[in-house]
């Protein structure tokens, strides 16, 4: 998979509609959130790597020190679950 975007579900991100982008996610809300990688399968399709360690995601991404997010992975270790499609194509 290529990582090609990021996100957070987090409280400090989303104020009150926290709860509910967690729900149209079918994550459990947490105190620290969840970090989202965005990736493309090689048949093309959307998958999202979650973790529940946002605070890992952003420390990942700031130690790469790259411009793009080619080669960026997170451990297997630290996702929670892979969900296909990207937030947008969720619905709600």
């Amino acid at each position: 998979m290529k990582p090609v975007d990021y996100s957070f579900i987090t409280f400090d991100v989303l104020g009150g509609e926290y709860e509910h982008v967690c729900e149209v996610a079918g994550l459990d809300p947490t105190e620290d959130g969840w970090g989202l990688l965005h990736c493309v399968a090689d048949d093309g399709t959307h998958i999202t790597a979650v973790t529940d360690d946002p605070a890992y995601l952003l420390r990942l991404l700031e130690a790469s020190g790259r411009t793009t997010l080619d080669g960026l992975e997170i451990p297997t270790s630290k996702v929670a679950m892979e969900r296909r499609g990207w937030p947008d194509e969720w619905g709600d």
